[in-house]
Formats: structure tokens, sequence, C-alpha cells
């Protein structure tokens, strides 16, 4: 718990999920090593950074709780500007703007961007295109959520949505 994020002293758990402390250096090292070193030694060629939880307000470590948590997402960043240099070629999308992910400096920083878990509602569409306000199409992922009991209707539907960004299939592909 002494690497983890607290509020008022105490750890913050969001579901059963729960958040490192980016401006911690043992945090740093752990995830050079475990992390980035992983990535390294196997060659990795993607890599999908995602958190679909918030952590809310905000934590403590500073004159407030929401200035510890821009500092701690400072950090994080540069963990990923760390990943940038040690592994130019490696695609990086992030993920989860409940994670604080999405936010320009960000997108700026990796290849892809995913932005939401409401890919199989009808409101996708509408979503994706406010996405472009900060995101580029070009990096931009759009999901086609297919389910083997769509209506021929349906899947051009979602199939069309894709148009917004780069497509990804998901869901009974096969079928």
């Amino acid at each position: 718990e002494d690497h983890l994020l607290k509020r008022h002293g105490k750890v913050i758990t969001a579901g059963g999920r729960r958040f490192w402390d980016m401006r911690d250096p043992w945090t740093q090292e752990y995830l050079s090593g475990k992390v980035i070193g992983f990535l390294e030694r196997y060659g990795f060629g993607y890599l999908k950074v995602d958190y679909n939880e918030s952590i809310g307000i905000g934590c403590d470590g500073a004159e407030s709780l929401g200035e510890g948590l821009r500092q701690n997402m400072e950090a994080a960043r540069k963990v990923i500007e760390i990943l940038r240099r040690r592994l130019p070629d490696l695609v990086i999308e992030v993920c989860a703007s409940g994670g604080h992910r999405m936010e320009p400096s960000m997108i700026r920083l990796c290849d892809m961007v995913s932005f939401s878990d409401a890919h199989e509602e009808k409101e996708i569409p509408v979503i994706a295109a406010q996405v472009h306000r900060m995101t580029p199409p070009g990096q931009s992922q759009i999901w086609a959520v297919l389910r083997a009991g769509d209506s021929r209707k349906r899947i051009v539907y979602s199939m069309a949505n894709t148009f917004l960004g780069v497509m990804c299939l998901s869901g009974d592909v096969y079928t």
C-alpha cells in the first residue's frame, strides 16, 4: 500500500481496483523493469494502456486533491515518454477516459486512442464524431461489435460507424 494513491490517508479503491502512485520513484522503477523491460525483452510491437476506472476527485500529496491528481497524471505521462524513447517502434494505444488518459498530451504521445465502452450502443456514431474535437480520425479506434443474432441492417450500421475513425472488429466476427 506504500506505493498506491491515497485520499485523506486511505488507499483509493474503486470497485476492486487500486492505483499506482506514479510520482513515487519506486513505482517508476518497478514499472520500468517489469513492464518496459518485459516489452523490450520479448519484442512486443503493440501495447494497449487501458484502465477503465476513475481515480475520482484526486489524491493526497499536494496542496489539493486536484493538484495531487494532476501531478500523478503528469508522472504517468512521463512513464509513457520513457517507454516511447526506449521502444520507438512500439505502437501504443491509449484507452480509458476514466483513467484520465484521454487528454491532449497523452493523445499526442500515443499512436491510437480508444474512447468508449459504448461500442454496442446505437449512439456510438455521435460519441465517435464528438471525439474528433480531440483526436484525429486516423488515430481514433471505432469498434464494430458484431453479434451472431444481429440483423443485416444492424451489421451495416455497426460497420458504417467505423468510418468515423480506424475500424476495429470484435464480437461474433466468425459467425
